[in-house]
């Protein structure tokens, strides 16, 4: 079913399918409000509620956020809300991290033209210590070699 269809759906089946679906953590805040305002209007459906958070737990899992999972669909809100500042900050650096490990391609290439892929990929995956190591060697080195050599 398309995006589009199942979000104009209030029913309980299209918040999980959504969630399902869902790439991005930062979207299971407001999806899991949503789930917390149909059981809101549906007060009945305990068992199903835990049923529910249960499921809401294995799908949070399933894309890495943290155990272990609470009990309560309450919790899950106050978890996710305290999750949402480390997810800003861990995305940030992230973004920041990529930033940089482009630049430093950028500028091996310019100086040393085109660098094969696994030099690329090397790059793009190194963490930011091995990088500011690299972009010290830029100035001094006499090839691409001499710049992403292992550390002395």
């Amino acid at each position: 079913m398309p995006e589009d269809d199942l979000v104009g759906r209030e029913s309980l089946a299209s918040l999980l399918v959504r969630l399902e679906r869902s790439p991005e953590p930062r979207d299971f805040a407001r999806l899991t409000e949503g789930v917390i305002a149909w059981f809101r209007r549906h007060p009945d459906y305990a068992d199903l509620r835990r049923l529910f958070t249960e499921m809401l737990g294995q799908a949070m899992t399933g894309v890495g956020l943290p155990g272990p999972m609470p009990d309560d669909l309450m919790e899950v809100r106050t978890m996710l809300a305290t999750l949402g500042e480390e997810w800003k900050r861990k995305w940030r650096e992230e973004g920041l991290a990529e930033g940089q490990a482009r630049m430093l391609i950028r500028l091996i290439e310019h100086r040393f033209g085109p660098l094969p892929e696994h030099d690329r990929a090397r790059i793009l995956s190194a963490d930011e210590a091995t990088l500011a190591t690299w972009e010290k060697r830029l100035f001094d080195a006499e090839s691409t070699d001499d710049i992403l050599a292992p550390p002395h």
